[in-house]
């Protein structure tokens, strides 16, 4: 996924929370992206590419430096979040959509076995994801079954890039949360090996 494809996904993601609740009230500000905030989600989006290719290799020493550089990213008072975090979040976003928009139901099987082995934060966010996907996207009866019986087990809480962190606290949460993209890339890397040799 280029830095291109995150920002098209967050813009996306940006006007479906537009149809809740109170319309696009609370996100009116965040319509047209300053300059400065498209920069700094760039600027996340790159360190964080980078630490996520160190910890698909197996190097969390080489990751973190990416990570804290990311933390270290001002909060964006014009989006009202921390870039950092909503771009740890956007990536699991888009390993999620990106698998569901190709069919099938392996992208359930790589979500189920995420939640099964992914570190906490991981967990927490997938939660967010698929409770967006549950609400956002088209499903099956038999898929919006499935994922409420997979988020129903995992307690709600602030979404990461709402809470309030200590530095290296945030580090952690979102090496964790880009962990949980691997798994899941995995899984379903490895769900649709085992269909395809099915066939």
């Amino acid at each position: 996924m280029t830095e291109n494809d995150v920002y098209d996904s967050f813009q996306r993601f940006i006007k479906q929370q537009s149809n809740r609740g109170l319309g696009d009230i609370p996100l009116r500000a965040t319509a047209a992206l300053s300059p400065f905030s498209r920069a700094q989600m760039d600027a996340a989006t790159n360190l964080l590419t980078k630490a996520l290719r160190a910890l698909d290799d197996g190097d969390e020493a080489r990751a973190r430096p990416f990570v804290e550089r990311a933390v270290a990213l001002p909060y964006d008072e014009h989006e009202q979040m921390h870039p950092a975090a909503m771009m740890a979040v956007q990536q699991l976003f888009g390993a999620v959509t990106d698998a569901l928009g190709n069919g099938g139901d392996e992208w359930l099987d790589a979500a189920t076995d995420t939640f099964a082995s992914a570190p906490e934060q991981a967990r927490y966010c997938l939660r967010d994801v698929l409770g967006d996907v549950l609400q956002d996207y088209q499903l099956t009866d038999g898929e919006q079954r499935r994922l409420r019986r997979l988020i129903r087990d995992v307690p709600e809480r602030a979404e990461l890039p709402a809470l309030d962190l200590p530095p290296e606290e945030m580090a952690t949460a979102l090496l964790e949360v880009l962990e949980g993209v691997i798994h899941f890339v995995d899984a379903y890397d490895e769900s649709i090996a085992f269909t395809d040799g099915e066939e």
